[in-house]
């Protein structure tokens, strides 16, 4: 019963974390420029730029201190939970210590990549919409009377 009550605190405890850096996240993107500022001088990163360059700067530096706790929480794990841990990804769950968290690492940079590939794409304007500001960037804004006409006979 004990360990059943410490999983559901751990579980709680984590839920609370991704919570916390959801709002760190929110907090980054509402900061002043002179917050953000301060907040890169405090993490020794240059504090010069565009207010979105310094967002992107202060959000790559929160993200880049998230990972290296989480694979310190991953190291910290014992044999057995880290051969759960593959189980549950779908890996190969046999080898040592060091293996088991080469093939983890491995796995969550693919995730956080394929991740990070959704998050550009999702980004990016609907292909036709890129193709519309590419005729309009390159003087092919209006179709010419030739593609009408051309259209007009189908």
């Amino acid at each position: 019963d004990e360990e059943d009550e410490e999983d559901e605190e751990d579980e709680e405890d984590e839920e609370d974390e991704e919570d916390e850096d959801e709002d760190e996240d929110e907090d980054i993107e509402k900061m002043t420029l002179p917050d953000l500022k301060q907040r890169l001088r405090e993490a020794g990163l240059p504090d010069d730029g565009k207010k979105s360059a310094l967002i992107d700067r202060l959000k790559n530096t929160v993200e880049k201190r998230r990972a290296e706790q989480a694979d310190k929480e991953l190291a910290a794990l014992p044999l057995h939970a880290l051969k759960q841990a593959c189980d549950l990804c779908s890996l190969p769950s046999q080898g040592t210590k060091p293996q088991l968290l080469a093939r983890l690492r491995s796995h969550y940079a693919k995730l956080a990549a394929q991740e990070q590939d959704a998050d550009e794409a999702a980004q990016e304007p609907p292909v036709k919409q890129r193709k519309v500001e590419h005729r309009k960037a390159h003087g092919a804004g209006t179709p010419s009377t030739e593609h009408l006409a051309r259209r007009a006979k189908r």
